[in-house]
């Protein structure tokens, strides 16, 4: 008689509690957002952004050190390859949002530039400018890189294809005369990239 009440008093919290994490579920909102390499700006300022709008269920009031974000969301900063691979994994679906630069974003909108040929993406939105974002080209002081022209030949990091680093670079290197089919090109993200000129196994990124 025991063991049978015991074992209806397990099933019965097991379904109370299941009833109870469906209902927490119905309420919870995930979005993720699509940020760069972990070594690059884009992916801390997009878990500064995910943790501002972030406001789990139980979460502690706003103003009394809880979050003041909105209620039910769970937002998550997602690493990625960068602008283009955001852009494409909103278009897909897979990601709810994402960093982008301005030029590949206009060139989805539009289909054009690097992604002509591509059905325009009509339905991407900006949410906001975020900050202006500058190209550096790197190589160290005694090599005899002054100039992109003097890439030719060259082992260069361009960054992860996906990225809008990359996409740049070879718009760059292209307005100097310059193709992939001249330098030796690596595809490091910044660290790494800063990391192999450092040692001695690039010359510029």
């Amino acid at each position: 008689m025991f063991l049978n009440k015991f074992k209806f008093f397990v099933v019965a919290s097991v379904l109370a509690f299941s009833h109870s994490l469906s209902v927490v579920a119905a309420d919870l909102k995930f979005f993720t957002i699509g940020t760069g390499g972990t070594a690059y700006t884009y992916y801390p300022v997009g878990g500064m952004i995910a943790n501002a709008i972030s406001k789990p269920p139980g979460s502690r009031e706003c103003g009394k050190g809880g979050s003041c974000g909105v209620e039910g969301l769970i937002a998550s900063a997602v690493s990625s390859r960068g602008s283009v691979d955001n852009v494409n994994a909103i278009v897909s679906g897979l990601r709810n949002s994402g960093f982008a630069q301005s030029d590949v974003a206009f060139w989805a909108f539009t289909g054009t530039g690097t992604m002509e040929g591509k059905e325009p993406a009509k339905d991407l939105r900006t949410i906001a400018a975020l900050f202006q974002e500058h190209i550096h080209l790197v190589a160290l002081a005694d090599s005899d890189i002054n100039s992109v022209t003097d890439l030719k030949g060259k082992r260069v990091s361009l960054d992860e294809p996906g990225s809008g680093t990359y996409v740049d670079a070879k718009l760059i290197m292209g307005a100097n005369g310059l193709g992939l089919n001249d330098v030796v090109a690596e595809a490091l993200k910044g660290n790494a990239a800063a990391e192999a000129l450092r040692n001695g196994k690039i010359d510029a990124f």
